[in-house]
């Protein structure tokens, strides 16, 4: 059974989660594969977005570890992130490379 990997990137520290039960809301899933180029940008753009915004949990799923995990969001297209307000529903569903400023104007109200 594969794991995902939570990012708690505020803290740098990676733990293992073992399924979306355990996700901590409001959060942010990216998923992303190595080979992808737009994937390297949006994950630095999400670090940038994490010092500021440390109360969104952002969980990288690497989609070639996580099969399953991938094939269970329907993810067709990377990099993908889906957003989940603090009552644990999904706000919004987003493909392709996002900047900083995007995820500001998308998560801060």
């Amino acid at each position: 059974k594969k794991k995902i990997l939570k990012l708690k990137l505020a803290g740098k520290m990676i733990i293992p989660l073992e399924n979306k039960e355990q996700l901590q809301y409001p959060c942010l899933l990216d998923f992303w594969a190595p080979w992808c180029g737009p994937c390297r940008v949006t994950g630095n753009n999400l670090a940038k977005f994490s010092d500021a915004h440390p109360e969104i949990t952002i969980y990288k799923v690497n989609v070639e570890e996580n099969e399953n995990f991938a094939e269970e969001y329907s993810i067709q297209s990377l990099p993908t992130l889906i957003y989940y307000n603090s009552d644990g529903v999904e706000e919004w569903y987003h493909n392709g490379l996002m900047t900083v400023q995007q995820l500001e104007e998308k998560l801060i109200k």
